[in-house]
């Protein structure tokens, strides 16, 4: 009716009155409920609006301490890691612009810098005028037995397959003492991979031999085997990553890439 009507917006008009008063002295947290417009129905003023402002608030604080938590942690990963980091991008660098040695020489450095012969490095007499060829970054053995390198490859020769996970495990090592620059190694690949909708793996028995000078480990398949697919691998300055491939070994001893990928020390 139109009496009912005059009674609510009287009533409207009421709480906008006492709304207006409350901001002006800033300590409103008032709640009216009209009883002509049922006891379901509210308007809650500056409660329901302080409530929501300040849990968006403890969020955004929240939010804000996380972050500056996961900046300290990134920052001493990178204080702890930066001479790793620091070999890595350096390496990779000298394989890119070259080190002014051939591929079958090393890079003494220093104030003196020197090629010396990858025959001589890790032979127990340092040749460098600062010792660098005996150093133990140069010289630290990273393929000790039971040593596991994991990572995924991509195919793109050979056999046409999706990515692969590719494994690597040091099977044994053996430094003749008549010949130090080399390591002879004898590893097993397995690669996993899909097809036809099944998991599939293959595993390779692959030998051969690991350079001191340039940290490359050369892997070919033993003497018979059927599929002539061997590895190799170039490990970066930090030694706990490395770039390998997938090759396909010919019978003048050219080796087509088949697969490549980079791998981490497990």
């Amino acid at each position: 009716s139109g009496s009912t009507v005059g009674s609510a917006m009287r009533s409207l008009l009421l709480v906008a009155v006492l709304v207006v008063a409350c901001q002006a002295q800033d300590k409103c947290n008032c709640e009216w409920v009209p009883s002509e417009l049922g006891k379901g129905a509210y308007l809650s003023m500056y409660g329901l609006a302080s409530a929501k402002s300040d849990v968006q608030s403890i969020r955004i604080f929240q939010m804000q301490r996380w972050v500056e938590r996961l900046r300290t942690r990134l920052n001493d990963a990178v204080a702890a890691h930066k001479g790793e980091i620091a070999k890595a991008l350096e390496n990779k660098i000298e394989r890119i612009e070259g080190n002014g040695c051939n591929l079958r020489e090393f890079q003494c450095g220093g104030s003196r810098p020197r090629c010396l012969s990858n025959l001589l490095v890790c032979d127990g007499d340092a040749e460098c005028p600062n010792g660098a060829d005996e150093s133990d970054d140069i010289c630290k053995v990273i393929i000790a037995p039971g040593t596991t390198w994991v990572g995924r490859i991509h195919w793109k020769a050979c056999k046409l397959r999706n990515d692969q996970i590719f494994r690597m495990t040091i099977i044994s090592n053996r430094r003749k003492s008549y010949f130090k620059p080399r390591e002879w190694v004898t590893a097993s690949v397995v690669t996993e991979f899909q097809e036809e909708g099944e998991a599939r793996s293959e595993t390779f028995t692959l030998e051969g031999f690991w350079v001191y000078a340039s940290r490359r480990l050369v892997l070919k398949p033993r003497a018979g085997a059927s599929d002539k697919i061997g590895a190799v691998c170039h490990a970066l300055g930090d030694g706990a990553h490395a770039d390998c491939h997938m090759v396909q070994m010919g019978a003048s001893r050219d080796m087509t890439i088949c697969a490549s990928g980079r791998v981490r020390k497990q």
